[in-house]
This record gives C-alpha cells, structure tokens and sequence, in this order.
C-alpha cells in the first residue's frame, strides 16, 4: 500500500500542477471552460 501512494503520490502531484500551470498561462482555456 505504502510503496502504490508513493509512487501515486508525485504524478497527482505533477497533473495539478500541470493543469494550473496551463490554466494559469492561457487565459484562452479559461475561457473555454467559462463556456
């Protein structure tokens, strides 16, 4: 169990960061997801 979240952990980790990293950078994608 221990050895699957450590491994689980750093990718979620990495999505979140990505996506607000582009949500951040594009103020086009914020738009698109108002619609």
């Amino acid at each position: 169990m221990s050895a699957r979240m450590s491994t689980l952990a750093p990718l979620l980790l990495l999505l979140y960061f990505s996506f607000h990293s582009v949500h951040a950078l594009t103020p086009i994608n914020r738009d698109l997801y108002h619609i």
